[in-house]
């Protein structure tokens, strides 16, 4: 049985303008991530923001530490096992 976690990272919201309709900036969140340690994580990018999807080799024990400046916020977490959360 591995240790835990396999892998950790950072994740930092930050406040950000993009152009999404011709013409028009808009205000989004952007989430800027690094791999800290371990493997069996990739990022995958949205038409808009970068980095938008997090991939995790299935039995990867992940630990996030996330930063949103100033702000409540909630990471949604889609096929994941919950434990130790």
């Amino acid at each position: 049985m591995s240790s835990w976690p396999d892998a950790e990272l950072s994740i930092t919201a930050a406040e950000k303008w993009v152009q999404i309709l011709s013409g028009a900036q808009t205000r989004v969140w952007s989430y800027e991530g690094e791999l800290l340690s371990g493997s069996g994580v990739t990022s995958k990018s949205s038409r808009y923001l970068p980095r938008a999807n997090l991939r995790v080799r299935s039995g990867t024990k992940v630990r996030i530490y996330f930063t949103q400046p100033g702000e409540d916020s909630v990471i949604h977490r889609t096929g994941c096992a919950y434990g130790g959360l």
